[in-house]
């Protein structure tokens, strides 16, 4: 299972993701602030957690980690920033040894692509939060053999330790 989705987002990463120009809605980093918080919760075939900081400076700070059967499969380091009149998801994936996927200077990156209520869509990954202390995570990737797949993440709000 690791092995699979370690492919799968090799792949996704390797087709990148592309937007029309007049597609990408007008937005600022307040339009996201809803992520802010701790969510854990199931998804890929184990369990999931991710963190964001509160908007701060036109942009939010978030970090993933993807456990598997036999501990961490791998992370993320990911950021929403303001460019334009806008939003782009940029993201780096690190083996649980902290080995980069993407080259050094490399990462993925996808302008906002939908914004709605409680909603936003970078590119292949929809971020959805049905109710304040609930997180759903799609992403879309194309699997080697051209199909394509979705990643689905069912998180929950993680209450504040004191």
């Amino acid at each position: 299972m690791k092995r699979c989705i370690l492919c799968c987002l090799l792949v996704l990463g390797q087709i990148g993701w592309s937007a029309a120009a007049s597609s990408v809605p007008t937005a600022k980093i307040e339009a996201v602030a809803w992520l802010a918080g701790h969510w854990r919760g199931p998804g890929a075939g184990g369990m999931a957690e991710e963190i964001w900081a509160p908007p701060r400076d036109g942009a939010m700070v978030g970090v993933f980690r993807q456990d598997g059967p036999e501990g961490p499969a791998f992370y993320e380091i990911l950021v929403i920033r303001e460019e334009g009149d806008s939003l782009i998801l940029r993201l780096k994936h690190f083996h649980a040894d902290l080995r980069g996927w993407e080259e050094k200077d490399e990462r993925l990156e996808w302008p906002l692509t939908s914004l709605g209520e409680r909603e936003a869509v970078f590119g292949p990954a929809r971020f959805h939060s049905p109710d304040p202390n609930r997180l759903q995570i799609t992403v879309t990737m194309r699997r080697r053999d051209g199909s394509r797949g979705e990643l689905k993440f069912d998180l929950s709000r993680v209450p504040a330790v004191e």
